[in-house]
């Protein structure tokens, strides 16, 4: 069998086995519960690879892809759907994550996030941007991630919100780690989330559990939920 057989071969063998992820991630979706860390970290996906995140939650659920064409940009389009109504489909979303080389300084990053929500016919419902900025801590064995964004909002009128949160990913072994968030806007009262990252597989496949709601009386979100992550290795 010649060498381009041979790679050709290899080549179907590596794409067989992202298929198989993403529709393992799929699946799962439909009957586990997930939703994203509100507090965003400065990091962007492995260039010129891909990302999948699925998450659902009892509130909201998520199917969430993004791409790094660029070694300094990551950029998104999610699904968003209501978990309480019948899994209805009620959001589009379309983001972009930069975080040029510059941005990073040893054991400190930064990166800047802008995007848009709209309903499932396109219509448009907020406007966002965000600087996550991230710190490595004890040891550099843990994170520290701090956000701060404005959101404009089509509600009846726009309006316009300033949000901010800080969280925590600290490691407990190899392979488990502890999340905790405290997040808000303008000056309402802050809502938590916690819970554990499970490394699954090592730099591929990750799971989140975590739970949390608001602080002010009658806010539930984000509730109970469970999300995986799948992040191959580049791809050309």
């Amino acid at each position: 069998m010649s060498n381009i057989e041979n790679s050709f071969k290899l080549k179907l063998l590596r794409m067989a086995k992202h298929v198989f992820f993403i529709t393992l991630l799929l699946t799962v979706s439909k009957f586990a519960v997930g939703q994203q860390m509100v507090v965003d970290d400065a990091d962007i996906t492995t260039y010129r690879s891909f990302q999948t995140e699925i998450w659902y939650g009892s509130i909201d659920s998520w199917v969430l892809p993004a791409a790094s064409p660029f070694s300094f940009l990551e950029t998104s389009i999610g699904v968003g759907f209501n978990s309480k109504e019948s899994f209805a489909h009620n959001a589009w979303l379309f983001e972009t994550k930069y975080a040029p080389e510059f941005f990073r300084v040893d054991e400190h990053a930064v990166s800047l996030v802008t995007g848009i929500t709209t309903d499932p016919g396109l219509t448009f419902e907020s406007f966002y941007m965000y600087a996550p900025y991230t710190r490595e801590i004890l040891g550099n064995t843990s994170l520290l991630h701090v956000n701060l964004g404005y959101e404009l909002k089509n509600n009846d009128g726009l309006e316009h919100e300033i949000f901010y949160g800080i969280r925590s990913d600290i490691e407990l072994s190899d392979r488990l780690y502890l999340l905790s968030e405290v997040f808000t806007s303008n000056l309402d009262p802050p809502a938590f989330q916690a819970g554990v990252r499970i490394i699954l597989l090592d730099e591929l496949l990750e799971a989140d559990i975590t739970w949390g709601r608001g602080m002010e009386e009658g806010v539930r979100a984000p509730g109970f939920n469970f999300g995986l992550t799948y992040t191959p290795s580049p791809m050309w």
